[in-house]
């Protein structure tokens, strides 16, 4: 693979300018994104009810209720307790911002979830299928950014820039920092466990996998580009050496990152597809039982 110093002698070659290229990228995904939001096929998240987004297909819905309201509160002392011990200034980052749509989200879901069991209680409730209301479209739209996004954001952080931090870094002050910043309950919350937890929330919720809302994920990750440019702007710093419009590793990246949604718009398939060969076979499993149980 190519170093920074090797692309950056190839751009300098060919009289490349790397932050032409960084925001023609950049406007290229919002383009990309757009047209397909704007297309026929995204009509699909409307044909949802309200319903979708608070029910389960195979557990109660309290129980649903009562893992989203857990998951509510135990991303909402994360956030605050970070935020209560490394500054308000650690909102810069990428990870804090999709964390904290993720605390949006588990808050949203379980209201959700709280106001289906209500209706449900209600006696003379209509019996028809409610419309998708734009507090359950942005649950379908946060449920996909988020479980795509922070599958990024942990691989990227593991795997990239754990190991060129310490690379580089290699002085005992930095390891101390290291063990005091990242590895600790909150950097391990919002690198893995967030995964873990939406992943435990798509194995109860009723969402489908929905291929014409991925284009959010891309918007959110390029919105948060323009931010970090808007940033450097004002204070002369990067807040990530990928995101750098001085080179051209910002580019790839985003390539990279539009390849690793795609990819992960494949896995996801894939894991919808087990939960609902798993919920199909608890359902034959129910039937079988009562039929033997009549019979006997």
């Amino acid at each position: 693979m190519a170093s920074k110093m090797q692309l950056d002698e190839w751009a300098r070659v060919a009289k490349v300018d790397p932050m032409m290229v960084h925001y023609g990228v950049m406007i290229v995904g919002v383009a990309g994104s757009v047209m397909k939001l704007t297309a026929r096929a995204h009509r699909d998240v409307f044909s949802l009810s309200s319903d979708t987004v608070a029910r389960s297909s195979w557990v109660p819905t309290g129980a649903l209720l009562a893992y989203r309201l857990a998951a509510a509160v135990f991303c909402t002392c994360i956030m605050v307790g970070e935020m209560a011990t490394f500054g308000i200034k650690e909102m810069r980052f990428f990870t804090q911002w999709t964390f904290l749509l993720l605390v949006f989200y588990f808050i949203v879901a379980t209201r959700s979830s709280w106001m289906l069991m209500r209706k449900k209680a209600a006696k003379g409730a209509r019996k028809q299928k409610p419309r998708l209301d734009a507090i359950s479209f942005f649950l379908v739209v946060a449920f996909h950014v988020n479980l795509a996004i922070a599958c990024v954001i942990d691989i990227t952080f593991w795997f990239l820039m754990i190991p060129n931090y310490e690379a580089n870094h290699p002085d005992p002050a930095t390891r101390e920092y290291l063990g005091r910043k990242f590895y600790c309950l909150y950097s391990y919350v919002q690198h893995g466990y967030n995964v873990a937890l939406l992943l435990g929330d798509f194995a109860l919720n009723d969402i489908p996998y929905l291929r014409s809302v991925a284009p959010w994920s891309m918007l959110w990750a390029i919105a948060y580009g323009i931010f970090t440019s808007a940033y450097h702007s004002r204070t002369g710093t990067w807040l990530y050496p990928f995101v750098d419009t001085t080179n051209l590793v910002s580019s790839i990246y985003f390539v990279c990152l539009a390849a690793s949604l795609r990819l992960f718009g494949f896995m996801h398939k894939l894991l919808y597809c087990l939960k609902c060969f798993l919920i199909r076979a608890s359902r034959d499993r129910s039937e079988n039982g009562a039929h033997n149980g009549k019979s006997i």
